[in-house]
Order: structure tokens, then sequence, then C-alpha cells
């Protein structure tokens, strides 16, 4: 790895990344790590992750020549990221996207490092194999929520009407998103305004047939465990499920924040939710998850 700057990248990029990554509120300590990671993503493809054809191909080579997360905790990872974000900017103002939504997007960054934390005591960078989507112009943060353009892949569950390959948004719910009525309506038209008739994109080309979602938050089990006020059930109110997956485990990351499942009664009780859902898995219950098309 070289200790000089390919000349052809984005001038003073270690600046940059440094200034982003400030901009963003990462925490001191991630930033240290950053300052000393930067020389070792000297002359990688960044610029490649700004464009939606070459991002997830140029994060798997930049994965391949960087650190492990067993050797810098992925600090070489997030620099690339941040980096590539430096990129994505640009691509941003040529579109017409406000910096406020590349801000909004990119701060997914220090709120990774921050599950991450809570979960292992530690700062460590261990989503870049999800970063790509920001970082290529393909995933935004749009209000409360995010919207990801994609293709519906080979073998995954399909909703009626819907075939392999057909070009759909996924809607992703962020940890600190407010599921209030007001917010989850500014938002599903922020993102219908956005990738339908406002910003140019891929989708521009091959126009997103539905807009889906797949996660805990609509599981069916999960859903008679909640009040009637709950957010989380005005969330699911507005989709119609099409998959239920009873063994996904995604409940012991999001909701219990643990890296890996534990028996039940092992199970943290900080919060009602948290409860309700303990109770229910030691009665027999499941939890799992499910997969939904977004109502008009």
């Amino acid at each position: 790895m070289s200790d000089t700057f390919n000349p052809n990248s984005l001038a003073n990029l270690p600046e940059k990344i440094l200034s982003l990554a400030n901009e963003l509120a990462i925490p001191a300590p991630v930033i240290a790590s950053i300052s000393t990671a930067i020389p070792s993503i000297a002359n990688l493809s960044l610029a490649e992750l700004a464009q939606p054809a070459t991002a997830q191909k140029a994060w798997e080579d930049i994965s391949a020549q960087t650190f492990t997360f067993a050797q810098d905790g992925g600090m070489s990872l997030l620099a690339a990221t941040l980096g590539g974000a430096c990129f994505s900017r640009i691509e941003y103002q040529k579109q017409g996207i406000s910096d406020e939504v590349f801000l909004a997007t990119m701060k997914c960054l220090p709120r990774f490092l921050k599950e991450t934390y809570e979960m292992t005591d530690s700062w460590g960078f261990d989503r870049g194999f999800w970063t790509w989507r920001q970082t290529g112009g393909l995933l935004f943060r749009l209000g409360t929520l995010e919207f990801e353009y994609r293709l519906l892949k080979a073998g995954e569950p399909l909703p009626d009407g819907l075939k392999e390959g057909d070009p759909i948004i996924n809607v992703h719910i962020p940890s600190d998103a407010d599921l209030s009525s007001q917010q989850l309506t500014a938002s599903y038209a922020w993102a219908k305004d956005f990738f339908y008739h406002q910003i140019p994109g891929p989708w521009t080309q091959a126009e997103p047939k539905a807009i889906i979602c797949g996660s805990w938050l609509l599981s069916p089990e999960l859903y008679h465990l909640l009040p009637d006020n709950s957010g989380i059930r005005r969330f699911a109110d507005a989709y119609h499920s099409y998959d239920v997956q009873k063994n996904d485990n995604s409940i012991y990351r999001w909701l219990f924040h643990l890296p890996s499942p534990v028996p039940a009664e092992q199970l943290p009780e900080r919060t009602r939710l948290q409860s309700s859902v303990k109770k229910h898995l030691l009665d027999g219950g499941q939890i799992g998850m499910a997969r939904g098309v977004l109502m008009d």
C-alpha cells in the first residue's frame, strides 16, 4: 500500500474524509483511528463507490485490499466509505439532491458505530457490506425512513404480480426512526416524489413497480403484543403482508441489541417491548419477520 494518494483522486481527499467525519459527528476516538487508517486506502477506487453501477463491485475490491475487521476494527473500511462519500456528495449535487439529504443519509455511519458499541463495548465498523448502497446513490434517508432502489433478487419471496429482476423501492427503518403518523406520511410522500417525479437516477430508466419492506417490525406475532397506539403497529398497518419467516433471528440484534441469539431466559428487559417479547418467547411463541407491500 502506497503512502501517497492518487493525484487523479478528489483534491485533498484525506482532509475531506476527516472533515466529513467531523461533520457527521463521528465519535472522537473513531476519528483518530480513521486518521491513522487513511494511508492504507491510498490509490483505491473510491470514486467508484459513488456510482450506482460500480458501487458494489468497488466495495468488494476495496474489502479485498484493506485490513480485515479483526486487524483494525473496520477503520480502514470506514475511511474508504467516507472517501467514497466525498465523491457521492459531488454526485448528489449533479443530480440536484440537497446536502440535507446527503448528510441525513450518511449519518447512518455514526449510527452504525453507536449500535456496534452498544453491543460490544468497543468502537468498530462492521457495516461496510451495507454502506455501498448509500455511497452508490441507491439508498437515501428521506425523513424518518430510508428508501433503497433495487431489483428483486433470484430466490427471494415475490409479491403478487412481480417477478425476479423487477425494480422496487425497499424501505428500511433506522434505529432512531420516529414512527408517528405525521413523520411516516411525510417520509412516504417525499420518497414517491423523489423516485417517481423529482430526481434523475437508475429509477428513471426502470421505474419502481412497488414499495416493499422486510422487517421484524412487520411480524404478525409481534403486532399482537403491541398496544393500539404503538408506532410499530402504525408502521405495519400500511403494508399488505406476502411472506412470513418465523425462524428469522433479527429481533436479537435490533430489539435486544445482542450480536447473536441467546436462550430466552437470558434476554434483557430494559424496555416494555423487550419484556413483552421475552415473555412471548418463554411461552413458546416466535417473532421472526415478514415482508409486505406498501398499500396505496
